[in-house]
């Protein structure tokens, strides 16, 4: 596990190989929040959440949305040395 860890590190110095110091930063941030955010959350049911069926008119609304829009993608740009997405 650390290997693979460690390889997907060196392979976001090697890909912005210009500042690759940015990644590191960016990985000590990411687990500065991965310790911080947890105190911060708030559960709004007695488990943390609750899974329902969608109900028809939200899913028709997004299954209509996806429909139109699915051809439009475009790259996202991220900060350099990025190591995660949200």
């Amino acid at each position: 596990v650390q290997q693979r860890y460690d390889d997907f590190m060196q392979g976001c110095r090697d890909h912005y190989n210009k500042r690759p110091r940015a990644c590191d930063q960016t990985e000590r941030d990411r687990i500065a929040m991965s310790l911080r955010q947890p105190h911060s959350m708030q559960n709004y049911t007695d488990i943390g959440f609750k899974k329902i069926k969608t109900p028809e008119k939200l899913w028709n609304l997004l299954k209509d949305f996806w429909e139109n829009n699915k051809d439009n993608r475009s790259p996202e740009n991220w900060n350099t040395g990025n190591t995660y997405t949200n």
